[in-house]
């Protein structure tokens, strides 16, 4: 097992509303499997920062678990900065939407991205967050397909929402329209409460 039990039964939560406070205007619902704290946390970090890239496994059945009751035609992964890629070696939420689009049935659809730098949002507060990140993706039909129905986005943690809510900017910009965004995790300080989402774990895919 990649997680003892103790720590999969902290990620893979029950989903439920993470809408972060002040919710920005123009931010689709948000719903998360977990709080971003104990094992989820702890996972995260080695998944993003120490290349423990097995955990794509535990970490995307929690991501699917979040997908898999909503009414989703597409999911589209939030980018990673061309730094973070060029650091780590590879896009984590690329991986993530592999697993969920694995584990749900629902297509992955590409072309969103990042065409300027942006400065690490980890350090930043509301308000930097949403001045680093304003205006900072684009999406590129050439270079997937062009999704519509139901769109949902998909990222890894979500603390003011600045990032979703550019990612969703981005989407309209071309034409598409976001119904929901799907989080790992919400960092406890920032959603309005953890009402269960009507949305059912996924509870497979946790093997080494």
């Amino acid at each position: 097992m990649l997680l003892c039990a103790e720590c999969t039964g902290g990620v893979l939560g029950v989903p439920f509303r993470a809408d972060p406070t002040p919710r920005p205007a123009g931010l689709p619902q948000v719903f998360a499997a977990t709080a971003y704290d104990g094992p989820a946390r702890a996972a995260l970090i080695a998944f993003k920062e120490r290349g423990r890239l097995a955990l794509a496994g535990p970490l995307g059945a929690a991501l699917a678990g979040v997908v898999a009751g909503m009414r989703a035609d597409f999911v589209v992964a939030v980018p990673s900065s061309r730094a973070a890629r060029r650091e780590r070696g590879y896009d984590h939420m690329s991986l993530l939407a592999k697993q969920v689009a694995a584990l749900t049935g629902v297509p992955i659809a590409t072309g969103l991205g990042q065409h300027r730098r942006v400065a690490d949002q980890s350090g930043l507060d509301s308000a930097g967050r949403a001045r680093n990140i304003t205006g900072s993706m684009r999406y590129a039909a050439r270079r997937g397909c062009q999704p519509n129905g139901r769109v949902v986005l998909l990222d890894d943690i979500v603390t003011s929402g600045a990032t979703l809510l550019e990612a969703t900017r981005a989407l309209r910009a071309a034409g598409i329209e976001v119904s929901a965004a799907a989080v790992v995790a919400a960092t406890q300080r920032r959603f309005q409460d953890r009402a269960p989402s009507p949305f059912p774990p996924v509870r497979d895919s946790l093997g080494p």
